[in-house]
């Protein structure tokens, strides 16, 4: 068995896990543990290919089986670099991993077969997890026919009648067809909500600038009437010599009445005294 670098295995991009991703995905402590403590106890399983990569042939391995440890192996080469360099520098034949100084190398052994017989190998591999769930059982019966395969080659590997996955194919395909309606639903009710939001968000924007409108155009009403205000004033500032200069002018006009006034009443007290001087002569 051959150690192969851990940079060249490819998973998921010709052979697919038929586990829910997130549980594929999870990491557990107690294998990362168990890894660092004593390697692994069992080597994975790829199938080689040669591959034309920027004008060259290299070769790339697809994984059959052994994804949930390389994926804590990847997970210790990011947060625990240094643990895996120290535990696994030196002869990797017995603990299964192997560390060159410059990459990480994994102990595998070869699996040989076409497209169909690949995924059908993937299927058997999770067929004996005890922790399987009939959906991620059903997804497995699917990529086999998705591949090309019967229902009789995925029968074979479940080790369930052939009605019976016919059956269990068929609900996979009405869950999965109603949970795409769902999934459909709940987005359309987000973009629903997200246009809301849009809505409400405008519609606040548009008050604040109505707001703002109405507080420029009172603003702008109070610069108006200040400016009449000191447009009044000034009016007024400058009537105030026009009183002033009218009111002698009105008084030399009441003097000249008076000494009309006078002299009008002067006159009968001459003509008067004219007659008197007269009678006398």
């Amino acid at each position: 068995m051959p150690l192969i670098p851990i940079s060249q295995i490819r998973m998921g991009e010709f052979v697919q896990n038929c586990r829910d991703r997130r549980r594929a995905e999870a990491i557990d402590d107690g294998l990362l543990q168990s890894i660092l403590a004593n390697g692994l106890i069992q080597p994975v399983e790829v199938r080689p290919r040669r591959e034309l990569q920027d004008g060259r042939k290299i070769m790339v391995y697809d994984l059959t089986a052994g994804e949930r440890r390389i994926r804590h192996i990847l997970h210790i080469l990011q947060r625990q670099p240094k643990a895996f360099r120290e535990k696994f520098s030196e002869d990797g034949a017995p603990l299964k991993l192997f560390w060159d100084g410059k990459q990480a190398y994994v102990k595998a052994t070869f699996f040989r077969g076409s497209d169909v017989e690949t995924q059908i190998r993937n299927l058997e591999e999770n067929r004996h997890r005890d922790d399987l769930l009939p959906s991620e059982l059903a997804r497995g019966i699917q990529l086999v026919r998705q591949k090309g395969g019967t229902y009789a080659d995925a029968a074979e590997v479940v080790g369930l009648g052939l009605k019976k996955v016919e059956e269990l194919h068929r609900w996979f395909q009405n869950a999965t067809a109603e949970l795409r309606r769902a999934d459909g639903r709940e987005q359309r009710s987000r973009r629903g909500t997200t246009r809301k939001a849009a809505h409400v968000r405008r519609g606040s924007e548009e008050d604040r600038s109505g707001r703002a409108a109405q507080a420029r155009g009172e603003e702008e009403t109070q610069r108006r009437r200040a400016a009449r205000d000191r447009q009044g004033e000034t009016s007024e500032a400058e009537e105030v010599p026009t009183e002033v200069h009218a009111g002698p002018k009105a008084f030399r006009c009441r003097t000249r009445r008076s000494r009309s006034r006078r002299v009008s009443e002067a006159a009968p007290r001459a003509r008067s005294s004219s007659t008197t001087v007269s009678s006398s002569s």
